[in-house]
């Protein structure tokens, strides 16, 4: 079970994090696709919240944009 931070900060920081480790070789394999979506549910994010976070800090991370930043531009 993963319990989730009640802040949407550092809920957001976990999601941001874990997509980030598993760029770490530059793709995100079918596996880790598929766990990233779990991650993502477990923290409470909706699936259809998912699709689009999940997205977004791909470009993020591929783009260097830190958490502060991605962090404000998702919520704005």
């Amino acid at each position: 079970p993963i319990n989730p931070p009640t802040n949407k900060e550092d809920r957001y920081k976990r999601f941001y994090r874990l997509i980030q480790m598993m760029l770490a070789d530059g793709i995100i394999g079918e596996k880790q696709d598929k766990l990233i979506h779990k991650f993502a549910i477990g923290l409470g994010y909706s699936e259809e919240k998912t699709d689009e976070l999940y997205e977004k800090t791909i470009e993020f991370i591929k783009n260097k944009v830190d958490f502060e930043e991605a962090f404000e531009k998702i919520n704005h």
